[in-house]
Protein backbone atom coordinates (compact mmCIF):
# COMPACT_ATOMS: atom_id res chain seq x y z
CA UNK A 1 0.00 0.00 0.00
CA UNK A 2 1.62 3.28 -1.10
CA UNK A 3 1.49 6.43 1.08
CA UNK A 4 -1.20 7.93 -0.93
CA UNK A 5 -3.77 5.22 -0.09
CA UNK A 6 -2.47 4.79 3.21
CA UNK A 7 -4.00 8.20 4.10
CA UNK A 8 -6.82 7.22 2.11
CA UNK A 9 -7.44 4.12 4.46
CA UNK A 10 -6.47 5.82 7.63
CA UNK A 11 -8.73 8.24 7.66
CA UNK A 12 -11.96 6.59 6.48
CA UNK A 13 -11.41 4.37 9.15
CA UNK A 14 -10.65 7.57 11.73
CA UNK A 15 -13.97 9.30 10.21
CA UNK A 16 -15.91 6.22 10.08
CA UNK A 17 -15.68 4.98 13.38
CA UNK A 18 -18.31 7.50 15.27
CA UNK A 19 -20.38 6.08 13.05
CA UNK A 20 -19.46 2.26 13.55
CA UNK A 21 -19.84 2.47 16.91
CA UNK A 22 -23.49 3.19 16.83
CA UNK A 23 -24.03 -0.47 14.81
CA UNK A 24 -26.53 -2.40 17.18
CA UNK A 25 -23.63 -5.42 17.27
CA UNK A 26 -20.83 -3.27 18.46
CA UNK A 27 -23.32 -1.54 21.03
CA UNK A 28 -24.46 -5.22 22.27
CA UNK A 29 -21.02 -6.70 22.07
CA UNK A 30 -19.59 -3.25 24.12
CA UNK A 31 -22.55 -1.70 25.92
CA UNK A 32 -24.62 -4.81 26.76
CA UNK A 33 -27.29 -3.74 25.06
CA UNK A 34 -29.90 -6.30 24.86
CA UNK A 35 -31.87 -6.14 21.91
CA UNK A 36 -31.48 -4.34 18.45
CA UNK A 37 -34.32 -2.29 16.40
CA UNK A 38 -36.27 -5.12 14.32
CA UNK A 39 -35.67 -5.09 11.11
CA UNK A 40 -38.27 -2.83 8.86
CA UNK A 41 -41.21 -3.92 7.05
CA UNK A 42 -42.56 -3.03 3.70
CA UNK A 43 -46.73 -2.07 3.92
CA UNK A 44 -47.05 -1.21 0.83
CA UNK A 45 -45.32 0.26 -2.33
CA UNK A 46 -46.32 3.15 -5.07
CA UNK A 47 -45.08 4.15 -8.19
CA UNK A 48 -44.56 8.14 -7.71
CA UNK A 49 -42.20 8.91 -10.76
CA UNK A 50 -38.76 10.18 -10.31
CA UNK A 51 -37.34 11.78 -7.05
CA UNK A 52 -34.07 13.32 -6.11
CA UNK A 53 -32.34 13.85 -2.70
CA UNK A 54 -34.18 16.70 -2.24
CA UNK A 55 -37.85 14.85 -2.23
CA UNK A 56 -39.27 15.62 1.28
CA UNK A 57 -42.54 14.28 2.04
CA UNK A 58 -45.50 15.73 3.47
CA UNK A 59 -47.61 14.20 6.33
CA UNK A 60 -51.21 15.44 7.36
CA UNK A 61 -53.52 13.14 9.13
CA UNK A 62 -53.76 9.99 6.86
CA UNK A 63 -52.62 11.46 3.88
CA UNK A 64 -49.13 11.66 2.44
CA UNK A 65 -47.44 14.12 -0.33
CA UNK A 66 -45.25 13.21 -2.63
CA UNK A 67 -43.38 15.59 -5.44
CA UNK A 68 -42.44 14.09 -7.99
CA UNK A 69 -40.21 14.89 -11.46
CA UNK A 70 -42.36 12.72 -13.20
CA UNK A 71 -41.16 10.48 -16.15
CA UNK A 72 -38.57 12.86 -17.01
CA UNK A 73 -36.16 15.25 -15.16
CA UNK A 74 -36.59 18.12 -17.87
CA UNK A 75 -39.45 18.88 -19.59
CA UNK A 76 -41.18 21.48 -21.65
CA UNK A 77 -44.85 19.74 -22.03
CA UNK A 78 -45.69 18.50 -18.77
CA UNK A 79 -46.09 14.39 -18.26
CA UNK A 80 -48.60 12.18 -16.36
CA UNK A 81 -46.72 11.86 -13.12
CA UNK A 82 -44.79 14.87 -12.26
CA UNK A 83 -46.39 17.54 -9.73
CA UNK A 84 -47.46 16.04 -5.88
CA UNK A 85 -49.17 12.91 -5.73
CA UNK A 86 -51.34 12.88 -2.61
CA UNK A 87 -51.03 9.11 -1.02
CA UNK A 88 -53.47 7.49 1.05
CA UNK A 89 -50.56 6.80 4.49
CA UNK A 90 -52.49 3.72 5.31
CA UNK A 91 -52.32 1.62 1.55
CA UNK A 92 -50.21 3.80 -0.64
CA UNK A 93 -53.28 4.18 -3.23
CA UNK A 94 -52.99 7.38 -5.08
CA UNK A 95 -56.07 9.52 -3.96
CA UNK A 96 -55.11 12.60 -6.63
CA UNK A 97 -52.46 14.19 -8.29
CA UNK A 98 -51.55 17.85 -8.86
CA UNK A 99 -49.89 19.20 -11.52
CA UNK A 100 -49.26 23.34 -12.22
CA UNK A 101 -49.79 23.00 -15.98
CA UNK A 102 -50.17 21.12 -18.72
CA UNK A 103 -47.45 23.42 -20.15
CA UNK A 104 -43.68 23.44 -19.13
CA UNK A 105 -41.26 21.88 -16.19
CA UNK A 106 -43.86 20.89 -13.75
CA UNK A 107 -41.33 18.73 -11.57
CA UNK A 108 -41.32 19.43 -7.59
CA UNK A 109 -39.23 18.07 -5.20
CA UNK A 110 -40.33 18.71 -1.34
CA UNK A 111 -43.58 19.88 0.09
CA UNK A 112 -44.24 21.04 3.57
CA UNK A 113 -46.95 20.62 5.71
CA UNK A 114 -48.66 24.14 7.54
CA UNK A 115 -51.69 24.48 10.09
CA UNK A 116 -53.28 21.97 7.32
CA UNK A 117 -52.14 23.17 4.23
CA UNK A 118 -49.50 22.24 1.51
CA UNK A 119 -46.90 24.55 0.18
CA UNK A 120 -44.83 23.40 -2.87
CA UNK A 121 -42.52 25.12 -5.21
CA UNK A 122 -42.25 23.73 -9.46
CA UNK A 123 -39.80 24.17 -12.20
CA UNK A 124 -42.58 25.51 -14.28
CA UNK A 125 -40.97 29.02 -11.79
CA UNK A 126 -44.51 28.84 -9.39
CA UNK A 127 -45.25 28.07 -6.03
CA UNK A 128 -48.58 26.82 -4.69
CA UNK A 129 -50.72 26.49 -1.89
CA UNK A 130 -53.57 23.55 -1.79
CA UNK A 131 -55.69 22.22 0.40
CA UNK A 132 -54.91 18.97 2.57
CA UNK A 133 -57.47 17.27 -0.81
CA UNK A 134 -55.52 19.07 -3.23
CA UNK A 135 -57.80 22.09 -4.10
CA UNK A 136 -55.92 25.44 -4.67
CA UNK A 137 -55.98 28.04 -2.36
CA UNK A 138 -53.38 30.33 -3.98
CA UNK A 139 -50.48 30.44 -6.50
CA UNK A 140 -47.90 32.92 -6.69
CA UNK A 141 -45.16 33.57 -9.84
CA UNK A 142 -41.19 32.78 -9.05
CA UNK A 143 -38.21 33.95 -10.70
CA UNK A 144 -37.00 30.71 -11.77
CA UNK A 145 -36.71 26.58 -10.36
CA UNK A 146 -38.10 26.02 -7.24
CA UNK A 147 -35.40 23.11 -5.92
CA UNK A 148 -36.16 22.50 -2.34
CA UNK A 149 -38.79 21.61 0.05
CA UNK A 150 -40.17 25.22 1.74
CA UNK A 151 -38.93 26.27 5.30
CA UNK A 152 -41.61 27.21 8.00
CA UNK A 153 -39.94 30.59 9.63
CA UNK A 154 -41.06 32.00 12.75
CA UNK A 155 -40.89 35.32 12.57
CA UNK A 156 -40.09 37.88 15.68
CA UNK A 157 -44.12 39.29 15.22
CA UNK A 158 -45.03 35.80 15.86
CA UNK A 159 -46.16 34.95 12.83
CA UNK A 160 -45.16 32.12 10.80
CA UNK A 161 -44.17 32.99 6.86
CA UNK A 162 -43.78 29.82 4.57
CA UNK A 163 -40.35 30.59 2.40
CA UNK A 164 -39.17 29.64 -1.03
CA UNK A 165 -35.93 29.98 -3.11
CA UNK A 166 -35.24 29.67 -6.77
CA UNK A 167 -31.82 28.63 -8.43
CA UNK A 168 -31.83 32.09 -9.92
CA UNK A 169 -31.42 34.02 -7.19
CA UNK A 170 -34.25 34.75 -5.05
CA UNK A 171 -35.41 34.02 -1.40
CA UNK A 172 -39.09 35.46 -0.79
CA UNK A 173 -41.17 34.96 2.63
CA UNK A 174 -45.06 34.60 2.29
CA UNK A 175 -47.94 35.15 4.26
CA UNK A 176 -48.86 31.47 4.51
CA UNK A 177 -52.72 32.85 4.67
CA UNK A 178 -52.96 34.26 1.19
CA UNK A 179 -49.35 34.32 -0.31
CA UNK A 180 -48.51 37.79 0.26
CA UNK A 181 -44.67 38.93 0.34
CA UNK A 182 -43.42 39.76 3.36
CA UNK A 183 -40.22 40.27 2.49
CA UNK A 184 -37.78 38.85 -0.36
CA UNK A 185 -33.93 38.70 -0.68
CA UNK A 186 -32.07 38.62 -3.90
CA UNK A 187 -28.18 37.86 -4.66
CA UNK A 188 -26.47 40.91 -6.11
CA UNK A 189 -25.47 39.21 -9.12
CA UNK A 190 -29.64 38.43 -10.09
CA UNK A 191 -30.56 39.12 -13.03
CA UNK A 192 -33.95 37.59 -13.90
CA UNK A 193 -37.67 38.11 -13.10
CA UNK A 194 -39.09 40.57 -10.49
CA UNK A 195 -43.09 41.24 -10.27
CA UNK A 196 -44.28 43.63 -12.87
CA UNK A 197 -42.06 42.83 -15.13
CA UNK A 198 -42.84 40.91 -19.13
CA UNK A 199 -42.95 37.47 -17.67
CA UNK A 200 -43.32 35.70 -21.01
CA UNK A 201 -40.01 37.28 -22.17
CA UNK A 202 -38.08 35.75 -18.75
CA UNK A 203 -39.95 32.46 -19.25
CA UNK A 204 -37.89 32.11 -22.45
CA UNK A 205 -34.87 33.31 -21.52
CA UNK A 206 -34.83 31.16 -17.75
CA UNK A 207 -34.55 28.07 -19.22
CA UNK A 208 -31.65 28.61 -21.37
CA UNK A 209 -29.41 30.62 -19.13
CA UNK A 210 -26.62 28.70 -16.04
CA UNK A 211 -28.08 29.47 -12.98
CA UNK A 212 -25.80 29.77 -9.42
CA UNK A 213 -28.82 30.73 -7.11
CA UNK A 214 -30.51 28.58 -4.64
CA UNK A 215 -30.51 24.66 -4.97
CA UNK A 216 -30.61 22.98 -1.75
CA UNK A 217 -32.64 23.58 1.38
CA UNK A 218 -30.60 26.06 4.45
CA UNK A 219 -29.58 25.36 7.37
CA UNK A 220 -32.17 27.23 10.08
CA UNK A 221 -30.17 28.81 12.82
CA UNK A 222 -30.02 31.99 14.76
CA UNK A 223 -26.97 33.40 13.04
CA UNK A 224 -26.99 36.63 14.66
CA UNK A 225 -28.16 35.65 18.47
CA UNK A 226 -31.51 38.32 17.82
CA UNK A 227 -34.11 35.53 18.96
CA UNK A 228 -34.82 35.16 15.47
CA UNK A 229 -33.81 32.30 13.10
CA UNK A 230 -31.94 32.48 9.94
CA UNK A 231 -31.47 31.03 6.89
CA UNK A 232 -28.08 29.74 5.56
CA UNK A 233 -27.60 28.46 2.21
CA UNK A 234 -24.65 27.17 0.12
CA UNK A 235 -25.09 28.37 -3.18
CA UNK A 236 -23.06 28.38 -6.59
CA UNK A 237 -21.41 31.39 -5.31
CA UNK A 238 -20.65 30.58 -1.94
CA UNK A 239 -22.53 30.41 1.59
CA UNK A 240 -24.85 32.70 2.38
CA UNK A 241 -26.40 33.64 5.95
CA UNK A 242 -29.72 35.28 5.29
CA UNK A 243 -31.98 36.88 7.92
CA UNK A 244 -35.17 35.54 8.74
CA UNK A 245 -36.42 38.99 10.18
CA UNK A 246 -35.98 41.11 7.28
CA UNK A 247 -34.27 39.01 4.23
CA UNK A 248 -31.07 41.05 4.50
CA UNK A 249 -27.35 39.53 4.07
CA UNK A 250 -25.59 38.78 7.38
CA UNK A 251 -22.52 37.56 5.64
CA UNK A 252 -21.49 36.00 2.77
CA UNK A 253 -18.13 33.67 1.11
CA UNK A 254 -17.15 31.92 -1.65
CA UNK A 255 -17.04 28.47 0.59
CA UNK A 256 -18.96 25.46 0.02
CA UNK A 257 -20.43 22.56 -2.44
CA UNK A 258 -23.30 23.91 -4.61
CA UNK A 259 -24.91 20.32 -4.93
CA UNK A 260 -24.38 19.51 -0.83
CA UNK A 261 -28.04 18.83 0.52
CA UNK A 262 -27.06 21.16 3.13
CA UNK A 263 -24.24 23.15 4.46
CA UNK A 264 -22.07 21.76 6.77
CA UNK A 265 -21.67 23.59 9.52
CA UNK A 266 -20.96 24.03 13.06
CA UNK A 267 -21.71 26.69 15.73
CA UNK A 268 -18.55 27.68 18.28
CA UNK A 269 -18.58 30.38 20.35
CA UNK A 270 -16.69 32.85 17.85
CA UNK A 271 -19.52 32.06 15.09
CA UNK A 272 -19.65 29.27 12.48
CA UNK A 273 -17.64 26.71 10.97
CA UNK A 274 -17.67 25.40 7.67
CA UNK A 275 -16.27 22.74 6.24
CA UNK A 276 -14.99 23.18 2.53
CA UNK A 277 -12.53 21.36 0.21
CA UNK A 278 -10.20 21.55 -2.63
CA UNK A 279 -9.34 18.92 -5.55
CA UNK A 280 -5.75 18.01 -5.23
CA UNK A 281 -3.88 16.85 -8.35
CA UNK A 282 -2.23 13.01 -7.47
CA UNK A 283 1.47 11.82 -8.54
CA UNK A 284 1.90 9.97 -11.22
CA UNK A 285 1.24 9.57 -14.97
CA UNK A 286 -2.93 9.07 -15.34
CA UNK A 287 -4.49 12.28 -14.03
CA UNK A 288 -6.13 11.32 -10.57
CA UNK A 289 -7.61 13.65 -8.04
CA UNK A 290 -8.64 13.71 -4.49
CA UNK A 291 -9.80 16.10 -2.16
CA UNK A 292 -8.77 17.70 0.69
CA UNK A 293 -11.35 18.97 3.10
CA UNK A 294 -10.74 21.58 4.96
CA UNK A 295 -12.72 23.70 8.63
CA UNK A 296 -13.03 27.27 7.71
CA UNK A 297 -14.71 30.51 9.99
CA UNK A 298 -17.42 31.57 8.48
CA UNK A 299 -15.56 34.69 6.77
CA UNK A 300 -13.04 31.98 5.02
CA UNK A 301 -10.25 31.80 7.13
CA UNK A 302 -8.98 28.32 7.09
CA UNK A 303 -9.01 26.95 10.60
CA UNK A 304 -7.15 23.27 10.25
CA UNK A 305 -7.25 20.65 7.51
CA UNK A 306 -8.46 17.24 7.73
CA UNK A 307 -5.51 14.69 8.30
CA UNK A 308 -5.11 13.37 4.80
CA UNK A 309 -6.90 13.07 1.43
CA UNK A 310 -10.27 11.83 0.55
CA UNK A 311 -11.22 9.79 -2.53
CA UNK A 312 -15.06 10.49 -3.01
CA UNK A 313 -17.12 14.25 -2.00
CA UNK A 314 -18.67 14.58 1.21
CA UNK A 315 -21.60 16.00 -0.91
CA UNK A 316 -24.52 13.66 0.24
CA UNK A 317 -26.80 13.91 3.55
CA UNK A 318 -25.36 15.23 6.18
CA UNK A 319 -26.61 14.40 9.13
CA UNK A 320 -25.44 16.70 12.61
CA UNK A 321 -25.28 14.89 15.98
CA UNK A 322 -26.06 16.40 19.62
CA UNK A 323 -21.90 16.83 20.04
CA UNK A 324 -21.76 18.40 17.47
CA UNK A 325 -20.36 15.47 14.87
CA UNK A 326 -20.95 14.97 11.68
CA UNK A 327 -22.27 12.33 9.64
CA UNK A 328 -22.12 11.47 5.83
CA UNK A 329 -23.32 9.89 2.96
CA UNK A 330 -21.87 9.88 0.14
CA UNK A 331 -23.15 9.02 -3.72
CA UNK A 332 -21.79 5.37 -3.27
CA UNK A 333 -23.54 4.69 0.13
CA UNK A 334 -20.29 4.95 2.22
CA UNK A 335 -20.78 6.39 5.81
CA UNK A 336 -18.00 8.90 6.79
Amino acid sequence: MNETAHRHTSLAAHLCAFALLLTPAILRAQYGVAHERPAPILLWSSQVGKTTFRTDIAHLGDRLYVGSNGQRYKDFIGDSDNGVHILNARTGQRERSIVGGSWGDNDVNGTLALDGRIYFGSDNDEFFCVSDVGDLIWRVPCSGDVEHVPVALPLPSGQMAVVYATERGEIRALNPEDGSTIWAHYQAEFDGWKPGENRFVFRVQNHLTDVFGYFTAPNVEDVNKDGTLDLVYTTGRGTEAISGADGSTLWKNKLGAYFSPKPALRKTRRGFEILDYEWVRLPGEVYQSAFQYRVMDQHGKALRPFPGLLNTRLDGHCVREADGALLFVDGHGAVF
